[in-house]
C-alpha cells in the first residue's frame, strides 16, 4: 500500500539574513517551531536593495570626484565597492551560523521563475518585514510573487516597526489587496492590530516574537559547552550610542555595583580597520545573555533574550528605530518600568527585582497560544 506523506512544505518569508542577531535568531526560531510541528521548512531569501545600473554608479563616481577634488570635501568615491569587498570579512561568523543552521534556502527569484517548485504554505515573518523603510520591495512581504498560486498564506508576527503609518497610498492599496488573500493574519505588536484593521480591513491576532517560541535550553544547546565569560558582569548591547545612554550605564553600574562589558562591536560601513568591525559569532551573543547578571540595551531582541534568560535589564528608548515595539513587548509581561528615556526614568526600587515567576507563567501561556495559532494556520485545521 502506498504511504501518504502528510509533511507540508512551508516557506518562511523574512528579512534577508546578514549580521543582525535578532533577525537571524527569529528566523531560526520560526524554522525550528515549524519543523517541530512536522513541516519541511525552506527559508526564502531575497535581495532587499535594487542594484544600481552601471550608468547610475558612474554618475555617483563623477559627483563624488568633483566633491572630493574640486570642493575638497571628505567623501569616499568608491564606497560601494569597498563595502562589498569587506562584507565577507565583517559577516564571517554570522555567515557561518547561517550556513550551519539554515540548510534549505531557496531564492525568491527561483520561486517566481520555476512554477514546478511548489510550497504548501508560506509564512511571512517575523521582524520588521512589513516596514517599507527596511524592506523596499514591500509587495514581496505580502506574497505578490505567488499571488496566482494555490497555497496557504500566513503572517506570523510581522512588525511595522513603529505605530506611525509609513506606506504610500499606492503601497497601502496594493498590500491591502494582497493581504485579502491571506488565510491567517497575526502581528507582533499590539499597535499593529489597529493598523492592520484601519489600513487593510483585516482582523489580526497578537502573537509572540518567534524567538520566544523556543525554550532557553534550546539556545543553550546552540551555545554549547563554553568557558564562562560574562558571569558576575553586566553586558551592554547598544545599537546607537549616545551621551544619555552613557549616563544611564554609569548610574546603573554605580547603583548595582557591577562592571559592564559591550556585547557588540560597531559593525557599520565605516571605520579605519575592517577587523574591528567583524560581527562576533551568534553563539557568543547568546552566551552573553545566558551568563550576564544585568543587561542594558536599546535593542528589541536583546530585550527578548533578557526576558527569556530571566536577566534583569533596562531598555533605553530608541526613538529613531521605533519604541512601540519595546512598549508592546514589555506590556505583555508587566515590565513597562524597564523602558526608560533618561536617568530620571530609572526605577527607584531595586533594579534587579523582577517577579520572574509571574513573567515565566505569562510567557508559557503566550507561547502555547502562539504555537497553537501557527499550527492551525499552517494545517488549515481549526481544531
Amino acid at each position: 500500500m502506498k504511504t501518504i506523506d502528510n509533511t507540508k512544505k512551508v516557506g518562511i518569508m523574512s528579512l534577508p539574513l546578514h549580521t543582525n542577531y535578532g533577525g537571524i535568531l527569529q528566523a531560526y526560531a520560526l524554522q525550528e517551531a515549524l519543523k517541530r510541528l512536522g513541516n519541511h521548512v525552506y527559508i526564502i531569501d531575497s535581495e532587499n536593495k535594487k542594484e544600481p545600473s552601471g550608468l547610475e554608479m558612474l554618475k555617483r563616481y563623477v559627483k563624488r570626484s568633483i566633491q572630493k577634488y574640486l570642493l575638497r570635501k571628505n567623501v569616499e568615491i568608491f564606497r560601494e565597492k569597498r563595502i562589498k569587498q569587506e562584507y565577507p570579512i565583517v559577516a564571517q561568523h554570522t555567515n557561518q551560523f547561517i550556513g550551519s543552521y539554515f540548510k534549505n534556502i531557496v531564492q525568491l527569484e527561483k520561486i517566481k521563475a520555476d512554477k514546478s517548485f511548489s510550497l504548501d504554505a508560506i509564512v511571512v515573518g517575523s521582524d520588521q518585514i512589513w516596514r517599507p523603510r527596511y524592506y523596499h520591495a514591500i509587495e514581496n512581504a505580502y506574497l505578490d510573487f505567488v499571488k496566482d498560486r494555490k497555497l496557504r498564506r500566513i503572517s506570523y508576527a510581522p512588525s511595522f516597526g513603529t505605530d506611525a503609518w509609513e506606506y504610500s497610498e499606492a503601497q497601502t492599496q496594493l498590500c491591502k489587496d494582497l493581504l485579502s488573500k491571506f488565510d491567517s493574519v497575526s502581528v507582533r505588536e499590539d499597535s499593529a492590530l489597529q493598523m492592520v484593521k484601519k489600513n487593510f480591513g483585516r482582523d489580526a491576532v497578537h502573537v509572540l516574537d518567534p524567538t520566544m517560541l523556543l525554550q532557553p535550553e534550546d539556545y543553550l544547546n546552540v551555545v554549547g559547552q563554553v568557558e564562562n565569560k560574562y558571569g558576575s558582569k553586566g553586558i551592554t548591547y547598544v545599537l546607537d550610542n549616545s551621551g544619555e545612554k552613557k549616563q544611564i550605564l554609569d548610574e546603573v553600574s554605580a547603583r548595582i555595583g557591577l562592571s559592564f562589558v559591550p556585547l557588540n562591536v560597531q559593525i557599520g560601513d565605516n571605520g579605519p580597520d575592517v577587523t574591528s568591525r567583524i560581527a562576533p559569532p551568534v553563539e557568543n551573543w547568546l552566551q552573553g545573555f545566558a551568563e550576564a547578571d544585568f543587561v542594558i540595551t536599546d535593542s528589541f531582541h536583546a530585550c527578548v533574550f533578557s526576558i527569556l534568560f530571566n536577566k534583569p535589564f533596562i531598555v533605553v528608548a530608541n526613538k529613531t528605530r521605533g519604541t512601540s515595539r519595546m512598549s508592546s513587548l514589555l506590556k505583555m509581561f508587566g515590565l513597562e518600568d524597564r523602558l526608560v528615556e533618561n536617568v530620571s526614568d530609572l526605577p527607584s526600587a531595586d533594579l534587579k527585582a523582577i517577579d520572574w515567576e509571574t513573567v515565566n507563567s505569562k510567557l508559557e501561556s503566550l507561547r502555547n497560544e502562539s504555537i497553537d495559532f501557527l499550527a492551525k494556520a499552517v494545517s488549515g485545521k481549526t481544531e
